[in-house]
Protein backbone atom coordinates (compact mmCIF):
# COMPACT_ATOMS: atom_id res chain seq x y z
CA UNK A 1 0.00 0.00 0.00
CA UNK A 2 1.00 3.46 -0.67
CA UNK A 3 2.74 2.85 -4.22
CA UNK A 4 1.19 5.46 -6.74
CA UNK A 5 1.69 5.74 -10.83
CA UNK A 6 3.60 8.63 -11.75
CA UNK A 7 3.89 9.14 -15.82
CA UNK A 8 5.67 5.19 -16.39
CA UNK A 9 7.11 4.82 -13.03
CA UNK A 10 4.86 3.48 -10.05
CA UNK A 11 6.46 5.41 -6.63
CA UNK A 12 6.29 4.69 -3.61
CA UNK A 13 6.61 8.42 -1.81
CA UNK A 14 7.85 8.78 2.04
CA UNK A 15 7.27 13.03 3.20
CA UNK A 16 9.35 13.67 6.13
CA UNK A 17 7.57 14.34 8.83
CA UNK A 18 8.10 17.95 9.14
CA UNK A 19 7.07 18.68 5.53
CA UNK A 20 10.07 19.92 4.04
CA UNK A 21 12.11 16.99 1.70
CA UNK A 22 11.08 13.73 0.21
CA UNK A 23 12.02 10.42 -1.28
CA UNK A 24 10.83 8.51 -4.07
CA UNK A 25 11.32 4.61 -4.02
CA UNK A 26 10.29 3.02 -7.58
CA UNK A 27 11.86 -0.21 -9.28
CA UNK A 28 14.75 0.63 -11.56
CA UNK A 29 16.64 -2.65 -13.23
CA UNK A 30 20.54 -2.39 -13.10
CA UNK A 31 22.51 -0.43 -16.04
CA UNK A 32 22.16 -2.09 -19.64
CA UNK A 33 18.85 -4.40 -18.65
CA UNK A 34 15.53 -3.53 -20.25
CA UNK A 35 13.36 -0.87 -18.32
CA UNK A 36 10.35 -2.68 -16.98
CA UNK A 37 7.10 -1.99 -18.54
CA UNK A 38 4.15 -0.07 -15.87
CA UNK A 39 2.51 -3.36 -15.79
CA UNK A 40 5.64 -5.45 -15.14
CA UNK A 41 6.36 -2.92 -12.44
CA UNK A 42 3.01 -3.32 -10.97
CA UNK A 43 2.94 -7.02 -11.26
CA UNK A 44 6.25 -6.93 -8.48
CA UNK A 45 4.96 -4.53 -6.02
CA UNK A 46 1.27 -6.87 -6.09
CA UNK A 47 3.77 -9.88 -5.38
CA UNK A 48 5.98 -8.00 -2.22
CA UNK A 49 4.83 -10.58 0.44
CA UNK A 50 5.75 -11.65 4.14
CA UNK A 51 8.59 -13.55 2.32
CA UNK A 52 9.82 -10.28 0.85
CA UNK A 53 9.81 -8.85 3.94
CA UNK A 54 11.55 -11.44 5.89
CA UNK A 55 14.28 -11.33 2.89
CA UNK A 56 14.76 -7.71 3.80
CA UNK A 57 15.13 -8.07 7.07
CA UNK A 58 17.49 -10.97 7.22
CA UNK A 59 19.34 -8.45 4.58
CA UNK A 60 19.06 -5.50 6.47
CA UNK A 61 19.91 -7.47 9.85
CA UNK A 62 23.29 -9.03 8.21
CA UNK A 63 24.62 -5.34 6.94
CA UNK A 64 24.05 -3.72 10.29
CA UNK A 65 25.41 -6.59 12.28
CA UNK A 66 28.72 -6.09 10.30
CA UNK A 67 28.27 -2.55 11.13
CA UNK A 68 28.09 -2.94 14.99
CA UNK A 69 30.80 -5.83 15.10
CA UNK A 70 33.45 -4.10 13.44
CA UNK A 71 32.51 -0.84 15.14
CA UNK A 72 32.95 1.50 11.94
CA UNK A 73 31.98 4.82 11.71
CA UNK A 74 30.11 4.56 9.04
CA UNK A 75 28.96 1.55 6.73
CA UNK A 76 31.49 -1.12 5.89
CA UNK A 77 32.47 -0.42 1.71
CA UNK A 78 33.25 -4.23 2.03
CA UNK A 79 30.00 -6.52 1.14
CA UNK A 80 28.48 -9.23 3.23
CA UNK A 81 27.75 -12.23 2.23
CA UNK A 82 24.16 -13.71 2.54
CA UNK A 83 22.48 -17.24 0.81
CA UNK A 84 19.13 -19.03 0.34
CA UNK A 85 20.36 -21.43 3.14
CA UNK A 86 21.08 -18.23 5.69
CA UNK A 87 17.43 -16.86 5.07
CA UNK A 88 15.72 -20.02 5.66
CA UNK A 89 17.83 -20.60 8.96
CA UNK A 90 17.05 -17.22 10.20
CA UNK A 91 13.02 -18.14 9.98
CA UNK A 92 13.75 -21.79 11.11
CA UNK A 93 12.54 -23.38 7.33
CA UNK A 94 13.13 -26.95 7.01
CA UNK A 95 12.59 -27.85 3.59
CA UNK A 96 14.14 -30.71 1.68
CA UNK A 97 14.18 -31.96 -1.64
CA UNK A 98 11.73 -29.91 -4.40
CA UNK A 99 10.43 -28.01 -1.29
CA UNK A 100 13.24 -26.38 -0.64
CA UNK A 101 14.46 -25.83 -4.20
CA UNK A 102 11.33 -24.10 -4.99
CA UNK A 103 11.88 -22.05 -1.80
CA UNK A 104 15.28 -21.13 -3.25
CA UNK A 105 13.97 -20.04 -6.35
CA UNK A 106 11.17 -18.01 -4.65
CA UNK A 107 14.08 -16.17 -2.34
CA UNK A 108 16.62 -15.32 -5.24
CA UNK A 109 13.07 -13.75 -7.15
CA UNK A 110 12.78 -11.46 -3.96
CA UNK A 111 16.23 -10.45 -3.77
CA UNK A 112 16.24 -9.59 -7.52
CA UNK A 113 13.05 -7.41 -6.74
CA UNK A 114 14.43 -5.65 -3.51
CA UNK A 115 18.02 -4.95 -5.61
CA UNK A 116 16.04 -3.06 -8.46
CA UNK A 117 14.20 -0.48 -5.38
CA UNK A 118 16.28 2.50 -6.16
CA UNK A 119 15.71 5.86 -3.74
CA UNK A 120 15.61 9.14 -5.31
CA UNK A 121 15.75 11.57 -2.02
CA UNK A 122 15.58 15.43 -2.55
CA UNK A 123 16.50 17.79 -0.08
CA UNK A 124 15.85 15.57 2.92
CA UNK A 125 16.55 16.23 6.00
CA UNK A 126 19.45 14.11 7.19
CA UNK A 127 20.18 12.73 10.94
CA UNK A 128 21.39 15.45 13.33
CA UNK A 129 24.95 15.17 14.02
CA UNK A 130 25.84 17.18 17.25
CA UNK A 131 23.97 20.71 16.08
CA UNK A 132 24.06 20.26 12.75
CA UNK A 133 21.65 18.36 10.26
CA UNK A 134 22.63 18.32 6.74
CA UNK A 135 20.02 18.19 3.74
CA UNK A 136 20.61 15.33 1.40
CA UNK A 137 19.54 15.28 -2.29
CA UNK A 138 21.05 12.02 -4.04
CA UNK A 139 19.92 9.02 -6.39
CA UNK A 140 21.00 5.87 -4.60
CA UNK A 141 19.80 2.22 -4.56
CA UNK A 142 18.95 0.71 -1.63
CA UNK A 143 21.01 -2.45 -1.92
CA UNK A 144 23.20 -4.08 -4.43
CA UNK A 145 23.27 -7.61 -4.88
CA UNK A 146 25.93 -9.56 -7.19
CA UNK A 147 25.22 -13.17 -7.27
CA UNK A 148 28.21 -14.65 -6.33
CA UNK A 149 26.97 -18.87 -6.67
CA UNK A 150 24.47 -20.04 -8.92
CA UNK A 151 22.73 -23.40 -8.21
CA UNK A 152 20.48 -25.08 -10.22
CA UNK A 153 16.76 -25.55 -10.12
CA UNK A 154 14.51 -28.05 -12.03
CA UNK A 155 11.53 -28.39 -9.38
CA UNK A 156 9.00 -27.92 -12.33
CA UNK A 157 10.62 -29.75 -14.70
CA UNK A 158 12.24 -26.84 -16.04
CA UNK A 159 16.24 -26.85 -15.17
CA UNK A 160 17.41 -22.67 -14.60
CA UNK A 161 19.94 -21.69 -13.27
CA UNK A 162 19.43 -19.82 -9.81
CA UNK A 163 21.76 -17.41 -7.51
CA UNK A 164 22.13 -19.68 -3.71
CA UNK A 165 24.64 -16.86 -2.33
CA UNK A 166 24.89 -13.33 -3.08
CA UNK A 167 27.02 -10.02 -2.08
CA UNK A 168 25.64 -7.17 -0.80
CA UNK A 169 26.54 -4.28 -0.32
CA UNK A 170 24.39 -1.11 0.72
CA UNK A 171 23.56 1.84 -0.77
CA UNK A 172 25.14 5.45 -0.35
CA UNK A 173 22.25 6.61 0.92
CA UNK A 174 23.36 4.51 4.63
CA UNK A 175 26.28 7.04 4.99
CA UNK A 176 24.07 9.29 6.39
CA UNK A 177 21.12 7.38 8.14
CA UNK A 178 23.47 4.62 9.92
CA UNK A 179 25.79 6.42 11.75
CA UNK A 180 27.40 5.51 14.84
CA UNK A 181 26.22 8.98 16.15
CA UNK A 182 22.17 8.08 16.35
CA UNK A 183 22.73 4.41 16.87
CA UNK A 184 20.25 3.47 14.12
CA UNK A 185 21.89 0.54 12.50
CA UNK A 186 21.85 -0.61 16.22
CA UNK A 187 18.23 0.12 16.36
CA UNK A 188 18.15 -1.67 12.86
CA UNK A 189 19.84 -4.85 13.65
CA UNK A 190 17.89 -5.41 16.53
CA UNK A 191 14.40 -4.85 15.25
CA UNK A 192 15.07 -6.84 12.01
CA UNK A 193 16.75 -10.12 13.84
CA UNK A 194 13.49 -9.67 16.74
CA UNK A 195 10.60 -9.84 14.01
CA UNK A 196 12.61 -12.47 11.52
CA UNK A 197 12.09 -14.62 15.08
CA UNK A 198 8.37 -14.43 14.62
CA UNK A 199 6.90 -17.23 13.75
CA UNK A 200 4.64 -16.61 10.40
CA UNK A 201 1.55 -18.19 11.40
CA UNK A 202 1.46 -15.99 14.77
CA UNK A 203 -1.77 -13.84 14.39
CA UNK A 204 -0.96 -10.25 13.90
CA UNK A 205 2.57 -10.97 12.79
CA UNK A 206 2.23 -9.71 9.02
CA UNK A 207 0.57 -6.66 10.61
CA UNK A 208 3.43 -5.77 12.79
CA UNK A 209 6.60 -6.68 10.12
CA UNK A 210 4.58 -3.72 8.22
CA UNK A 211 4.43 -1.65 10.73
CA UNK A 212 7.82 -1.75 12.11
CA UNK A 213 9.45 -2.02 7.92
CA UNK A 214 7.08 1.21 7.29
CA UNK A 215 7.89 3.26 10.72
CA UNK A 216 11.65 2.59 11.30
CA UNK A 217 13.43 0.51 8.97
CA UNK A 218 13.27 2.09 5.15
CA UNK A 219 15.60 4.86 5.07
CA UNK A 220 14.09 8.24 6.32
CA UNK A 221 11.90 6.97 8.46
CA UNK A 222 14.73 5.18 10.92
CA UNK A 223 13.56 7.51 14.11
CA UNK A 224 13.73 5.15 16.86
CA UNK A 225 12.92 8.01 19.84
CA UNK A 226 10.59 9.74 18.39
CA UNK A 227 6.66 9.21 19.04
CA UNK A 228 4.67 8.24 15.96
CA UNK A 229 0.87 9.23 15.97
CA UNK A 230 -1.61 8.44 13.75
CA UNK A 231 -5.40 7.61 13.37
CA UNK A 232 -6.55 3.77 13.27
CA UNK A 233 -7.38 4.96 9.19
CA UNK A 234 -4.10 5.97 8.39
CA UNK A 235 -2.36 3.15 9.93
CA UNK A 236 -4.02 0.99 7.99
CA UNK A 237 -4.47 2.91 4.79
CA UNK A 238 -0.47 3.74 4.76
CA UNK A 239 0.93 0.70 6.22
CA UNK A 240 -1.81 -2.49 6.29
CA UNK A 241 -4.16 -1.64 3.84
CA UNK A 242 -7.53 -0.39 4.63
CA UNK A 243 -10.26 -2.88 2.87
CA UNK A 244 -12.94 -2.08 1.32
CA UNK A 245 -16.30 -2.30 3.61
CA UNK A 246 -18.56 -2.68 0.77
CA UNK A 247 -16.64 -6.36 -0.32
CA UNK A 248 -15.29 -7.38 2.96
CA UNK A 249 -18.88 -8.63 4.61
CA UNK A 250 -20.42 -7.23 8.19
CA UNK A 251 -17.97 -8.38 10.22
CA UNK A 252 -14.77 -6.73 8.39
CA UNK A 253 -13.63 -3.62 11.47
CA UNK A 254 -13.95 -6.51 14.06
CA UNK A 255 -11.72 -8.44 11.99
CA UNK A 256 -9.34 -5.91 11.10
CA UNK A 257 -9.65 -4.63 14.79
CA UNK A 258 -8.33 -7.80 16.47
CA UNK A 259 -5.70 -8.53 13.80
CA UNK A 260 -4.21 -4.53 14.70
CA UNK A 261 -4.35 -4.88 18.16
CA UNK A 262 -2.70 -8.15 17.80
CA UNK A 263 0.16 -6.62 15.58
CA UNK A 264 0.63 -3.74 18.10
CA UNK A 265 0.78 -6.52 21.47
CA UNK A 266 3.37 -7.95 19.28
CA UNK A 267 5.72 -4.97 18.51
CA UNK A 268 5.17 -3.99 22.69
CA UNK A 269 5.96 -7.60 23.97
CA UNK A 270 8.90 -7.98 22.23
CA UNK A 271 10.26 -4.52 23.28
CA UNK A 272 10.10 -2.97 19.57
CA UNK A 273 7.76 -0.55 20.83
CA UNK A 274 7.55 0.84 24.77
CA UNK A 275 3.81 1.38 24.76
CA UNK A 276 0.64 2.43 22.51
CA UNK A 277 -1.41 4.72 23.74
CA UNK A 278 -5.07 5.19 22.75
CA UNK A 279 -5.87 9.07 23.18
CA UNK A 280 -9.88 8.81 22.13
CA UNK A 281 -10.63 5.10 23.70
CA UNK A 282 -10.98 1.74 21.67
CA UNK A 283 -7.83 0.51 23.06
CA UNK A 284 -7.86 -3.37 23.19
CA UNK A 285 -9.70 -2.89 26.93
CA UNK A 286 -12.40 -1.25 25.32
CA UNK A 287 -15.08 -3.48 24.51
CA UNK A 288 -17.51 -0.77 22.92
CA UNK A 289 -19.48 -2.52 20.25
CA UNK A 290 -22.17 -0.08 19.84
CA UNK A 291 -23.70 0.78 16.32
CA UNK A 292 -21.45 2.78 14.33
CA UNK A 293 -18.17 2.32 16.44
CA UNK A 294 -16.07 1.19 13.29
CA UNK A 295 -16.23 4.82 12.40
CA UNK A 296 -15.12 5.96 15.75
CA UNK A 297 -12.46 3.18 15.93
CA UNK A 298 -11.18 4.60 12.06
CA UNK A 299 -10.92 7.91 13.37
CA UNK A 300 -9.62 7.37 16.71
CA UNK A 301 -6.03 8.47 17.81
CA UNK A 302 -3.28 5.93 18.59
CA UNK A 303 0.41 7.19 19.70
CA UNK A 304 3.29 4.77 19.48
CA UNK A 305 6.08 5.04 21.31
CA UNK A 306 9.29 3.19 20.39
CA UNK A 307 12.13 1.83 22.73
CA UNK A 308 15.30 3.03 23.35
CA UNK A 309 16.40 -0.67 22.05
CA UNK A 310 20.06 0.25 24.27
CA UNK A 311 19.09 -3.93 24.76
CA UNK A 312 19.83 -4.78 21.00
CA UNK A 313 23.84 -3.99 20.89
CA UNK A 314 24.97 -7.68 21.15
CA UNK A 315 26.19 -9.02 17.59
CA UNK A 316 24.46 -11.12 15.30
CA UNK A 317 25.34 -14.37 15.97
Amino acid sequence: KGWMQCGNVWTFPVEHMGGQGKINYYLEPPAGEPKLSTDEQLDIIRSFDNLTLDVFMAIMCQLTASINREGSRYPNPQYITISADAIMRYKGFSKRGLDRLWLEGKIAERVDWLHNLTLHITVYPGPLRGKNRKYISLKSKLFHAEPFELGQESCDGKPSILPRVWRITVGSWAEYWWTRENNTARWVSGITRNLLELPSNEKGSDVAKKIALAMFLIPGRALPLQPQRYTVRGLLRDFVGLPDPGKCGKDWARRERERLEAALDILVTRGILERVDWLDGYSPQDQNRTKGWADNWLAANVIMLPSVARQWDRPLG
